[in-house]
């Protein structure tokens, strides 16, 4: 619990909003606490959510205080050099520079994104007509209104709809402050026949607030003496500053911000749009969009679910066939209008093969099954294409992890972190299978 409360403390420290974010509902599944729920009012995007959070945290242990910063271990420490020394260098062949003492400058400069959106409003549904906006190298103009880069404190994305959350101490105008109703959240959404996506505003947005947040860090360790430990690297698809500082230099890097893998010199391994991990089964593949549908009809009354995931074929597949035996066995009469709903999607991933790792998706359904051997043979066949990626030794540690080999499991998630050092997936997993431990013994 300590180690998985540390890490969720540095990402808060280092402004890693999302890390933290994963990290706290991981270990909600596992052990929540007062002090889990206090942290996640820390980078609750709303302050509805906050004050939800921090009562939660009382009704737990009324006597909660919040936590000193040096009371907890850290859970990263094994793979991080002590402040005395510099960084241990794992691959040799780097031309990254090594330690920049000069503030991060922004080279965005006179960069914009103009776009097209509506705003979303807390009641629910949009505004009539669309409104202009523009992503600058500073700011984000609103329909003529200007939100700084610097007050802005977390983006997400939930499908086709941006959140954009800011400090609540921000000034804004009188059409802002009715959006938002007090939640310093906006929602943007993208009209139909728009051509820029809310995802290309975010990627821009994200992009350009990585230099700010990397700055941060190289003040922090500036002031602490260990300015030498101040390490950076480009994004070569999304173009944002991925923060190494501290860490071990790797072979590869994986960017938190598009979930690209690349090498020290700046060479797209995978990219984070194609390849990541499922939403359900955790393994690394090319997930696509798979479609949740449900409507049942009786005499007086219907019911409509919808919901879209971000799948590996494997779950589309049990997505898919849970969906149609789920209608058949309730005999749902309308099902002959719900099943061509159904059968678009599925008919859509099965068209869109791995073209990357074309026997990647086999072995992930080889591995859930148990059979080792034969998803260890085509694991290796991937790491022909991409050698020692860190997604397909975090997928051969899950693959033994299922059959109970923990030992060999721990060998290829040790394997992965000595591959990239910044894998967020196998941190996260790695934190979540220590606390399980330790709750279980």
């Amino acid at each position: 619990m300590a180690d998985n409360l540390s890490a969720i403390r540095e990402a808060v420290r280092n402004s890693d909003l999302q890390r933290a974010r994963e990290l706290i509902r991981a270990e909600h599944q596992i052990n929540p606490s007062a002090e889990l729920f206090y942290w996640a009012a820390q980078v609750a995007i709303t302050d509805e959510h906050k004050q939800r959070f921090m009562q939660k945290a009382k009704d737990l242990d009324p006597l909660f205080e919040p936590p000193l910063d040096d009371l907890e271990e850290d859970v990263f420490a094994s793979h991080r050099p002590t402040p005395t020394t510099t960084r241990q260098s794992v691959y040799y062949d780097s031309d990254v520079e090594r330690v920049q003492s000069s503030p991060v400058k922004n080279p965005f400069k006179g960069e914009t994104l103009p776009f097209k959106f509506y705003f979303w409003k807390e009641t629910g549904g949009v505004n009539f007509f669309s409104q202009n906006g523009e992503a600058r190298e500073n700011e984000l103009v609103l329909n003529k209104a200007s939100l700084p880069y610097d007050a802005i404190v977390d983006t997400d994305l939930n499908y086709d709809r941006l959140l954009i959350a800011f400090r609540p101490s921000t000034s804004l105008n009188e059409k802002f402050g009715k959006l938002t109703t007090g939640n310093s959240v906006l929602q943007l959404v993208k009209p139909t026949f728009a051509k820029v996506k809310m995802q290309d505003v975010k990627k821009f947005i994200d992009r350009v607030r990585s230099y700010s947040r990397v700055e941060e860090s190289r003040l922090r360790l500036a002031d602490e003496g260990n300015e030498h430990l101040f390490h950076t690297a480009i994004c070569p698809v999304c173009k944002a500053m991925v923060n190494l500082s501290e860490l071990d230099e790797t072979r590869y890097i994986f960017c938190t911000f598009c979930e690209s893998v690349f090498s020290q010199k700046n060479v797209t391994l995978t990219n984070g749009e194609k390849h990541s991990h499922c939403e359900r089964c955790g393994m690394y593949s090319q997930p696509r969009r798979s479609l949740d549908f449900g409507l049942t009809f009786l005499i007086f009354a219907y019911r409509l679910t919808t919901r879209y995931y971000e799948v590996c074929d494997s779950c589309a597949s049990r997505i898919f066939w849970r969906n149609f035996f789920s209608n058949i066995i309730s005999a749902n009469i309308m099902f002959p209008f719900v099943f061509p709903i159904l059968l678009l999607p599925r008919l859509t991933t099965l068209h869109r093969r791995d073209s990357v790792f074309p026997m990647l998706d086999k072995a992930n359904s080889l591995a859930r099954k148990g059979q080792t051997k034969e998803a260890s043979e085509l694991y290796r066949q991937a790491h022909k294409i991409a050698p020692n990626h860190p997604g397909l030794l975090m997928n051969e540690g899950m693959t033994h992890l299922m059959v109970g080999n923990d030992s060999n499991a721990s060998k290829f998630f040790e394997k992965a972190l000595q591959s990239c050092a910044n894998y967020l997936p196998v941190i996260q997993f790695v934190a979540r299978l220590q606390s399980m431990s330790r709750n279980n013994g």
